[in-house]
């Protein structure tokens, strides 16, 4: 049930003095981003926002690829909620690369709870370099190496010929 959660995130952007959001959605193909999604929708017209709507996947890259059509309106959002904290995660890095501060220039809300220390791989486990070799013995040894997404986009954005096979 994602309103108790969102509204207050909407209580939070009103305080403030939000008018223009942006969201990223999670994968409408499954029932939590729809769910999520209507509540959103519901909320804005309650509270009187203007909203841009981009559609995602849940994923980090898709918060980066949604943060750039929602920056690049005529009258962008002053702050973007996304369905997921991984598609936030996107959201920081492409205002990173903009030279936008958070939140000083742009406000983020991520909707999940995700541990904030997802990343990178513990250096018991071999770190990236680990994970990398990993996939390059799985690669040559003809298994399909896969991997959750929270990692995925990592080795994807870092083209390893070894992650060719990624899932």
């Amino acid at each position: 049930r994602p309103e108790p959660g969102m509204r207050k995130a909407f209580c939070h952007a009103a305080a403030l003095g939000h008018e223009r959001l942006g969201y990223i959605t999670g994968d409408l193909a499954y029932r939590n981003a729809v769910d999520r999604l209507d509540v959103f929708k519901r909320l804005a017209a309650e509270f009187g926002m203007r909203t841009s709507i981009v559609e995602g996947t849940f994923s980090k890259s898709s918060g980066y690829r949604g943060t750039e059509t929602l920056l690049a309106q005529h009258d962008p959002p002053t702050l973007i909620m996304t369905s997921s904290d991984r598609a936030a995660l996107g959201v920081l890095q492409c205002s990173a690369a903009r030279g936008l501060r958070v939140p000083e220039d742009l406000s983020v809300i991520g909707y999940d709870n995700l541990h904030p220390d997802v990343l990178p791989p513990c250096p018991e486990a071999g770190g990236w370099d680990g994970m990398k070799h990993f996939a390059e013995v799985c690669d040559h040894l003809g298994f399909l190496f896969a991997i959750h997404d929270q990692y995925r986009d990592y080795y994807l954005e870092r083209r390893y010929p070894a992650f060719g096979n990624l899932v």
